[in-house]
């Protein structure tokens, strides 16, 4: 659509453009003016939340609000080094991000009061930027015994708990000097974390394999969903760690014993502590990994330290035992040489034995055929295959020779390595791979055949010249030719068919039977045309002509029916075959490209829907920054009338003019806020509302705006949740929705039902929601606006939502694409239900919010009329808008600084602080904006009070400046009664709470 011709053609602008001219021929004779009264708002700061389980409490949304947060707590655990601090109160732990002071450390036991705010963390809510204040010591909370079912909820995070378990491993990370310990408790192994130790400390290893209890804070390791993944702990110090059962003085006092007896029950056997084995090196994989093997069996050792130990030594290995692929492996093992023992022999075996898994870490050989050898990272990889089974072999690239490379697939080979087995889903072994220690663990044993078709053929063909006996060989090759080309036909991916002349299936594959559903004894004999969706017949005629006639006509692609009534869409190919010059069969094979075409369908969709958010997006730029213009000549053209009015005689003809040049100037302001409200721009103030509430406080208003033969029917939901809202943007939205509802019934009896509910909305519900874009599924509260008019096809459902766009009289059509801009700006979606002649269903659907709804503010009382006194400063780059400010503020007793930019508003007030009581800014203004300006001004006086004005609303720089401006925003145009409101709000209280020396005293 263009946009400039919808904005000369409308009839709301032509009469704008004529008020434009009325007005500014009258302001040139018009000055002075007199007062009204005006009321005064009230502003409600949030409650500072008191407790820790109120802040854990709340969704990621509502702690990303930085709600206030005053709480007194016990320190159970602080690092300053690495920034962690924990605090419990009587209701639950929190984590404590960017504490201030920073860099001092809090004892354990010290009791705190935290101010700050709530943010939501990196996976649950905490306490942000607090200022903290010491009051005294306080002993610790007794500690909770951490359960299984606790780490699976994430119940304990930020809890002092107590935890049983056997320490596995000790490590120092010099970065945050802290001492990491590994224990094995309950299901898993987790990590407890000390504080205050360096890589030059003396590490406690005694503590090695002994069973502890140990009492901190509970970290708990959160995923995106807030789905608890795992568990750790934040120890204060060691004297928090006491040894139940401490660790054997010599770890390798204890007898040996099999490693077939690892991880299986012995009741004289204490669970959990380490294990120790005997037996002859195999492997070693690398500096902390080696296999050991003795007459039970083979075993993975990860080691605590570096290994020297060579294949064939003979040594003791002392570690814990854990589960591991597929048998069980020692882990944070300790070991020592016992001198040189007898070699391992490998054991002869076939890959469907050493398949069944009892083969696993043990030193066998195999005989296979290769097929391939690549690299892989740092290994070089064969795959070998014997029969039916195939399996690789690893061996570390930096060992490969040059005779290794050169091995040709179709060679058979001999190879020893320790076998390593993999285990599947249903922990049942499946497959294996061999790890190699040298290249001489892969022997050639035959060189690939000579064989190929081409010299197979020849020798066939000289054969069959020597005699009847080899003809029988030649018959055995065709048989197996056959049988080979049978299996590919099999197990073939695409659907593959043999059709006789007349066009019926002689032959299908396992491909075919699954995508058709119908197996080959019922498809047999049966025309394959019958299966073609009908609208696509004529094409496969078509193409079965040409085939018929020895063409190769383009593959066609259409639609078959399955046997269950779905739909496939294939990709068909065939080819003709003749015998003594007549046609014979049509072998053919027919791709499924279901998938594929619904790709193409859902990209199209994405693209169409990315060039509608673009269209709209360019579309609401253009005419908010119209809009925004057009309120800067306003405020000059409808201030100027109004302050002429006041100061023209009632008897006064040009009285008259003047307030029609008033009315006229409202209604442009108007349209402007439709084409705000369109672009998204308009103002909002963010309330929590009880849609219920709000559509029940317009009743009357909705009765008297509709058509006298309507009935307007309201069913309201009950226990409603709340939803973050603008009111006035949907008392707009409720309102043009049921004015629209009561034109669509025209002269005809109706009714108009608007009914509220809440809704579960998924993906697919909002895929066709306006405007276009992935909305999060979730709940979202809704209301419906139901006529019984003359409804709409899809033509018009499709433009409705387009600027100017009508099927009423010229000049009308703004209404629902600013109900659209409004929706849109409120993160919500719109849902359209119509029929000619059966009515419509508008459905607006806003996310619920967990909170309640806001208490609606009774109206406060009208002051009496107000003069002030004092400098203002005022920073506009509109000359006409800077001068009909300095008019009404002049005339409210006030004097005026102006400043035409943001930069010489600073330099006023830095020459001029001491007398300056107000600064009203403009936000969009050139050199530095009205944000930076206030930034400015702020940090210069924490305490100014300051106006800030715009043309429209920026949200996200309304959202930035209202945490230091509150409700002091005044939208253009404004007239000279509320702009002496906003100014009367500002100076009536000092942030003491007493009155201000330099505010405005009230006169009669």
């Amino acid at each position: 659509m263009n946009i400039s011709a919808c904005l000369k053609s409308p009839a709301q602008l032509r009469r704008l453009s004529r008020a434009l001219l009325l007005g500014t021929a009258y302001l040139v004779s018009l000055m002075a003016m007199t007062a009204r009264a005006a009321e005064v708002p009230d502003t409600n700061a949030p409650s500072p939340l008191t407790t820790i389980a109120a802040v854990r409490g709340l969704s990621t949304e509502t702690a990303r609000r930085k709600l206030p947060v005053r709480v007194e707590a016990v320190v159970t655990f602080h690092d300053p080094i690495g920034s962690y601090l924990f605090v419990q109160d009587e209701t639950a732990g929190i984590y404590v991000y960017n504490a201030q002071p920073a860099g001092i450390k809090l004892p354990t036991g010290q009791f705190v009061r935290l101010t700050g705010t709530t943010w939501h963390g990196e996976f649950a809510p905490v306490i942000a930027d607090p200022t903290v204040e010491v009051l005294g010591m306080r002993p610790l909370p007794p500690p909770r015994p951490v359960t299984a079912e606790g780490l699976q909820t994430g119940s304990l995070d930020g809890q002092w708990v107590e935890l049983s378990g056997i320490v596995n491993s000790l490590s120092v990370y010099g970065a945050n000097q802290s001492l990491e310990i590994n224990v094995a408790g309950l299901v898993e192994n987790f990590t407890a974390h000390v504080p205050g130790f360096t890589t030059n400390t003396a590490r406690p290893d005694w503590l090695v394999d002994a069973r502890v209890r140990i009492r901190g804070t509970a970290g708990t390791v959160f995923n995106k969903q807030r789905q608890a993944l795992g568990f750790q702990m934040f120890v204060p110090a060691l004297d928090a760690l006491d040894v139940v059962r401490p660790a054997p003085a010599d770890p390798f006092a204890a007898p040996a014993r099999p490693i077939r007896a690892l991880l299986q029950f012995e009741a004289s056997t204490p669970p959990g502590h380490r294990f120790k084995v005997a037996g002859t090196v195999t492997l070693r994989w690398n500096d902390r990994q080696i296999y050991l093997q003795d007459e039970s069996g083979g075993v993975s050792v990860e080691l605590s330290a570096p290994c020297t130990a060579q294949p064939g030594d003979r040594v003791e290995v002392v570690g814990f035992p854990k589960a591991g692929n597929f048998s069980p492996k020692l882990r944070y093992a300790v070991w020592r040489k016992i001198g040189d023992g007898p070699p391992v022999v490998a054991a002869r075996r076939t890959p469907k034995e050493v398949r069944k898994g009892e083969a696993d870490s043990q030193l066998v050989q195999l005989e296979g055929v290769l097929a391939s050898g690549a690299n892989q990272d740092t290994r070089r990889v064969l795959t070998l295959q014997d029969g039916d089974w195939s399996f690789e072999a690893h061996l570390k690239t930096n060992l490969v020779t040059r005779a290794l490379t050169a091995l040709q697939p179709g060679s058979r080979l001999r190879v020893t390595g320790v076998c390593e087995v993999q285990m599947s889903e249903r922990e049942k072994p499946s497959g294996f791979r061999l790890l190699l220690r040298s290249p001489g663990d892969v022997v050639l044993l035959a060189a690939p055949p000579w064989w190929t078709v081409p010299r197979a053929l020849a020798v066939l063909g000289l054969v069959t010249l020597a005699g009847g006996g080899l003809l029988l060989f030649f018959s055995q090759r065709v048989s197996w030719l056959q049988r080979k080309y049978s299996r590919l036909f099999a197990n073939a991916s695409d659907l593959v068919y043999v059709l006789d002349p007349q066009g019926r299936v002689t032959a299908l594959n396992r491909a075919g039977e699954k995508i058709t559903g119908h197996t080959f004894a019922e498809a047999r004999g049966r025309p394959f045309a019958e299966w073609v969706a009908p609208e696509h017949r004529e094409t496969f005629q078509a193409w079965w002509n040409a085939v018929l006639a020895g063409g190769q006509p383009p593959n066609p692609e259409v639609n078959l029916k399955t046997r269950e009534g779905g739909e496939v869409v294939l990709e068909i190919s065939g080819r003709l075959l003749r015998r003594r010059g007549q046609p014979v069969e049509v072998e053919g094979i027919a791709r499924d490209i279901t998938a594929r075409k619904q790709a193409e369908a859902q990209r199209l969709l994405m693209e169409r829907r990315m060039l509608d958010s673009q269209k709209l997006e360019s579309i609401g730029v253009l005419a908010g920054g119209i809009a925004h213009d057009f309120n800067n000549l306003l405020t000059a053209i409808l201030g100027n009338a109004s302050l002429a009015a006041l100061a023209t005689p009632a008897s006064s003809a040009q009285r008259t003019y003047l307030q029609n040049i008033e009315k006229t100037s409202s209604q442009a302001a108007d349209l402007c806020k439709q084409l705000l409200a369109y672009s998204g721009r308009g103002r909002f103030i963010i309330q929590r509302l009880d849609l219920n509430a709000v559509i029940e406080d317009m009743r009357q208003l909705l009765q008297l705006s509709i058509s006298k033969k309507a009935v307007l029917e309201i069913d309201a939901a009950p226990k409603l949740p709340a939803v973050e809202a603008d009111p006035t943007q949907i008392r707009q939205v409720l309102m043009n929705m049921v004015i629209n509802a009561s034109e669509a019934l025209g002269d005809k009896n109706g009714s108009i039902r608007i009914r509220t509910g809440l809704q579960h909305a998924d993906a697919a519900s909002l895929a066709g929601a306006y405007p276009s874009g992935d909305l999060p599924p979730g709940p979202y509260v809704f209301f419906d606006v139901t006529d019984t008019g003359c409804g709409m096809d899809g033509e018009t459902i499709s433009r409705i939502f387009d600027p100017f766009f009508t099927t009423k009289f010229t000049g009308r059509g703004l209404g629902l694409a600013a109900v659209s801009g409004i929706v849109r700006a409120h993160l919500g979606a719109l849902r359209i239900t119509s029929e000619p002649g059966r009515g419509s269903t508008f459905r607006v659907l806003l996310p619920s919010c967990e909170a309640p709804a806001d208490p609606i503010a009774p109206p406060v009382p009208a002051s009496p009329k107000w003069r002030g006194s004092g400098t203002v400063l005022l920073a506009d780059d509109e000359a006409a808008v800077r001068a009909v400010t300095s008019q009404m503020l002049k005339s409210f007793g006030f004097d005026v600084l102006p400043a035409v930019n943001g930069q010489e508003a600073i330099t006023l007030f830095r020459e001029h602080a001491g007398k300056i009581v107000a600064v009203i800014l403009d936000l969009t203004m050139p050199h530095l904006s009205g944000e930076e300006a206030l930034a400015e001004i702020r940090a210069r006086q924490p305490d100014a009070r300051v106006l800030v004005v715009s043309g429209f609303s920026d949200q996200d720089t309304l959202k930035r400046v209202g945490a230091q401006v509150g409700n002091n925003f005044l939208a253009k145009p404004f007239k000279p009664d509320e702009l002496r409101e906003k100014m009367q709000a500002l100076l009536a209280v000092a942030g003491n709470g007493e009155k201000s020396t330099a505010a405005a005293s009230a006169r009669r």
